[in-house]
């Protein structure tokens, strides 16, 4: 069951990374035939799509933020009981893709999953998803760079997101724009914590004086082991690198590589935004 569940999430993270990567990919070539006819205004949902489909927008697997897939739940739901069973079917692996939801579900998981007695290959899958998830952060930084650079913004042409749909947000275009990148830092943070976590506890990743030993049963040491996770991800991330929390081998080294090549990633989001044209 575990290892069935972890390979289906699994499946999922590496879809969505496929769809980032076919979306940096579409931003590079089609994005600026595309910035000349998305929509200026507040428009609906259904003018963005039409301006993705007119710009070659439909790739595989569900096309530029998955709106053939958005679009055949609003299609599915106006019609017959059997349909709308499939639209509600469809909306929910929709939720489970959609990212940030699917690094909250694919972490709780993990931290749950790990310290129980796993064989080699349950542990081997649950690494390779929760790696997987962070290194799609990565992925998202680079599709945003590439969304400022070419299109000028990253919430607006690219996720649909306004002052008309962000209501908090006043007549600010850029707060909108913040709180995308907001929920990418934070997704950063979760994503990087329980993959060094997966890591310590499954493979021996990190080391440190300082690090809590894990107990199964006791929920303060899974908190506190927890947190000490984070502070490596964050340590690392802003490059302080204190040295007390450190890989062990080669499952946290790659989670540490991961995380600095997110800080360069988040660098570049800066400085493209602040020369950005169309989010002011």
């Amino acid at each position: 069951m575990i290892l069935s569940v972890s390979a289906f999430l699994l499946l999922v993270a590496v879809l969505k990374a496929t769809s980032v990567l076919q979306a940096i990919r579409w931003i590079g070539y089609h994005g600026a035939a595309y910035r000349s006819r998305v929509p200026k205004d507040d428009s609906s949902d259904r003018q963005y799509w039409d301006a993705f489909a007119q710009n070659c927008g439909a790739f595989f697997p569900f096309g530029v933020k998955d709106y053939r897939l958005r679009r055949a739940i609003v299609e599915l739901e106006g019609r017959g009981l059997l349909l709308r069973g499939v639209g509600l079917a469809l909306r929910f692996f929709q939720g489970v893709f959609d990212f940030p939801r699917l690094a909250a579900v694919s972490g709780v998981y993990a931290l749950l999953v790990v310290p129980l007695s796993l064989t080699a290959a349950q542990r081997d899958v649950l690494y390779a998803l929760v790696v997987c998830i962070l290194a799609t952060t990565i992925l998202l930084s680079v599709e945003a760079v590439f969304s400022f650079a070419v299109l000028g913004d990253y919430a607006r042409s690219f996720h649909m997101l306004s002052p008309a749909t962000e209501k908090w947000s006043g007549t600010s275009q850029r707060l909108v724009e913040l709180k995308v990148l907001a929920v990418q830092v934070a997704a950063t943070l979760w994503a990087g914590a329980v993959a060094a976590y997966v890591g310590h506890v499954a493979f021996g990743a990190l080391k440190g004086d300082v690090l809590v030993t894990f107990a199964a049963c006791n929920v303060a040491t899974w908190l506190g082991l927890l947190w000490q996770c984070l502070y490596f991800v964050m340590t690392t991330l802003s490059t302080v690198g204190y040295g007390d929390i450190t890989p062990a081998n080669a499952y946290g080294q790659v989670v540490a590589v991961l995380v600095q090549f997110q800080a360069f990633a988040i660098l570049a989001i800066v400085v493209t935004s602040l020369f950005s044209t169309r989010s002011k």
